[in-house]
């Protein structure tokens, strides 16, 4: 008899001491399973390069095949990874960021058109061409020592003066971009989390003939033991080349 009491005792205290355990739980806010102090046990969701470019280009409502100079870059920002990614179609330039969990972050899109010294360059040939025989002719007699008096004209590039950082802010032939110096620093700075102006070197150049007269930025990014070098379109903001070596 003694002992049926005894063990009776026994669970009533057990009960007791689990209900105060429960109660306590709840008061404390903690949800069965969960971590205290708001933590959680689940790992950070990434969806990946193939699914952040699915994202970009389901917004943007272009198909992959129909894409040119496709980019696609693992960047963090304060430890939030994101994917920079851009491409160009239908005459039209598109940059995105995606959050690794398939969040839009950004996206700009831009019209491309041809530069404006392009379409001179074209006109110009034409006019001088027809219009130069029909002025009053000079006797071949007095042509060479006319020629001889005539300076010849430099067309080559024009380098500015740096501004202490190594930027260049000259212009080099007849280029006119639709992007200032300010604007294109922002753009390739940005794809370099925590670099400065400090750390960039970068000049308008337009003399290049494999770009058949495109007017470009190109420069130099040194940062955090890395070097980047890059080809920006001046007018379109397109990033044309980008390379990075590690010292």
């Amino acid at each position: 008899m003694k002992n049926a009491k005894t063990f009776g005792k026994i669970t009533a205290i057990a009960a007791a001491l689990a209900a105060l355990f429960t109660l306590t739980a709840c008061q404390n806010g903690l949800a069965p399973g969960a971590a205290p102090n708001g933590g959680t046990t689940s790992s950070a969701v990434d969806i990946g390069r193939d699914a952040a470019l699915s994202a970009a280009l389901t917004d943007a409502g272009v198909a992959e095949s129909d894409t040119d100079r496709l980019h696609v870059a693992e960047g963090n920002d304060d430890g939030r990874k994101f994917y920079d990614i851009e491409f160009t179609a239908a005459s039209r330039s598109y940059d995105y960021e995606i959050a690794s969990d398939g969040t839009i972050l950004s996206s700009d899109v831009k019209t491309l058109s041809q530069p404006a010294a392009q379409s001179q360059a074209a006109s110009a040939p034409s006019t001088s061409s027809q219009s130069a025989p029909a002025q009053n002719p000079v006797p071949a007699s007095s042509a060479p020592a006319a020629a001889s008096s005539t300076p010849a004209t430099y067309n080559g590039p024009n380098y500015g003066a740096n501004n202490g950082n190594g930027n260049g802010s000259g212009n080099r032939g007849s280029c006119s971009p639709a992007l200032s110096l300010a604007e294109a620093s922002q753009i390739v700075l940005a794809r370099v989390p925590g670099a400065t102006e400090q750390n960039l070197r970068i000049e308008l150049d337009h003399d290049h003939d494999h770009d058949h007269g495109r007017c470009t930025y190109e420069g130099e990014i040194h940062y955090n033991g890395s070097e980047y070098e890059f080809e920006l379109d001046a007018n379109t903001g397109t990033v044309l080349e980008w390379s990075q070596e590690d010292a």
